[in-house]
């Protein structure tokens, strides 16, 4: 695909690109504007370079000689790319005059492409990034397309707008709930397992920040773990995947040599332990060749089935969760550094609960809801729905008054648009009452029943849900 897009658009520069289980992304740099009916074009001109005679050539260089060679192809960001590389021997793949620095796998004959589309493009500054798919039948491509075009409409940023959970690239009060119910789930898991939350100050990194607390402690092991907001270079997905500030939680264990092995395998069974509540798709992933030894024996204690990374990289070991389309993000992880373990119980928070509204379709579990409840009120006066509120937040139920103006009919079509569980109606009839009239979601009718059948309810759902 990159010789084809560089085939028609001769000044780009080929920035990178990478393989998914439902295709592949490529990434240019590119100075003209760039619209979506130039996927076509690209997509004819990779089936005409398909049916042509050019050659295609596999080659080994060493990277200074890649550099040289791709520079001479005017890849000045590949040549870059290749000249970085840890590799003795870095792999060259040209079609024609056409040639890029890549790590493989590679087709040898450009007839077994097979049927392909590009079905979506990005755009983040000068860079394009294009995706695309190939498959073996056109029925396979067909319905790809299909369950593309169905996640198009139901892609977190839909479910993230929809609940109000961010406004812009900021966490809305709803959200900032959601984000400091995971994170108490955070700490109170950590806790136990004898690792302490701190919040140390930084100007460089948090693994820079541990180190100096951990050298100061003069302890020779000890565990510590921090939520922190960053900025990064954001990424060319929208939304929360790659954002460019998140929150990232980092843990640091610092043990003594003896000691790896049986950290690698109790840091292992916490996140298992830990995940089973969220009931996500993901594999989990070994990088790092030989230097991962200690974690492949873990994984083995654990009775973990991990996909070992053919290629290079940090020893480290990856939780990967796979979104709405099928393609897997790396989220929960534990590497192995000097003189320590780094454990990332979400990676970065941002990501998590995009994987989350990804798949639970946006109706989060009750118990995780950031609100459960939301109150209505059918008359002016709020000190009645005050002492209620009160009440289920004394059991840890997350409410909400609604105090925005508009019609009872209006405020109950936006809380059902928000999938907010329960949505209750105080009137006068209640409050002469003491019951409550309630709304579910997902249910067509209210029904009204007394505050305590009501309360005992909520709590039901909250302990079947989160065990």
């Amino acid at each position: 695909m990159a010789a084809a897009f560089q085939d028609l658009f001769p000044h780009s520069q080929l920035v990178g690109g990478s393989e998914e289980e439902i295709g592949f992304t490529r990434d240019f740099q590119l100075s003209s504007p760039f619209a979506a009916s130039y996927l076509p074009l690209i997509e004819n001109r990779m089936k005409e370079m398909a049916k042509s005679d050019l050659e295609m050539r596999l080659l080994e260089m060493v990277p200074q000689s890649a550099h040289g060679f791709l520079s001479s192809k005017k890849q000045k960001k590949r040549a870059e790319a290749a000249l970085r590389s840890q590799q003795g021997l870095v792999s060259i793949c040209q079609i024609g005059e056409w040639a890029d620095f890549s790590e493989g796998p590679f087709l040898t004959d450009l007839s077994q492409i097979g049927e392909v589309a590009l079905f979506h493009h990005e755009i983040n500054d000068d860079i394009v990034r294009i995706h695309g798919t190939t498959f073996p039948q056109a029925n396979a491509l067909q319905a790809f397309i299909k369950r593309w075009k169905r996640y198009e409409k139901e892609n977190h940023m839909q479910w993230v707008n929809q609940l109000g959970l961010f406004l812009g690239s900021h966490w809305t009060g709803k959200g900032e709930r959601l984000r400091q119910l995971l994170l108490h789930l955070w700490e109170q898991a950590l806790r136990k397992e004898g690792i302490e939350p701190i919040s140390a100050v930084f100007n460089g990194s948090i693994a820079e920040a541990h180190n100096k607390y951990f050298k100061e402690s003069g302890l020779e092991e000890l565990k510590i773990a921090q939520c922190a907001f960053i900025n990064q270079p954001k990424g060319v997905y929208p939304g929360l995947f790659t954002p460019g500030s998140c929150f990232i939680d980092r843990a640091h264990l610092f043990y003594r040599a003896e000691n790896l092995r049986s950290l690698c395998i109790s840091s292992l069974q916490f996140l298992q332990l830990f995940f089973r509540m969220f009931d996500l798709d993901y594999q989990w992933v070994l990088t790092g060749g030989k230097q991962a030894a200690p974690l492949k024996e873990a994984l083995t204690q654990c009775k973990i089935d991990a996909i070992v990374s053919a290629g290079g990289g940090k020893p480290e070991v990856q939780m990967r969760i796979a979104d709405g389309l099928g393609r897997r993000w790396v989220g929960p992880f534990l590497r192995i550094e000097r003189n320590m373990l780094v454990l990332s119980v979400y990676n970065s928070l941002e990501r998590f609960v995009a994987l989350l509204l990804e798949r639970y379709k946006g109706e989060l579990p009750f118990w995780l809801c950031p609100e459960q409840v939301r109150v209505l009120l059918v008359k002016e006066d709020e000190a009645p729905a005050w002492k209620l509120i009160e009440k289920l937040e004394k059991q840890n139920i997350r409410c909400h008054l609604d105090k925005k103006s508009g019609t009872i009919e209006q405020k109950l079509h936006q809380a059902l648009l928000e999938k907010v569980p329960y949505v209750i109606f105080l009137g006068k009839r209640e409050l002469e009452t003491g019951c409550v009239t309630v709304r579910a979601h997902g249910s067509k009718h209210s029904e009204t029943v007394s505050e305590e059948a009501f309360l005992n309810t909520l709590l039901e759902r909250n302990r079947i849900e989160s065990q």
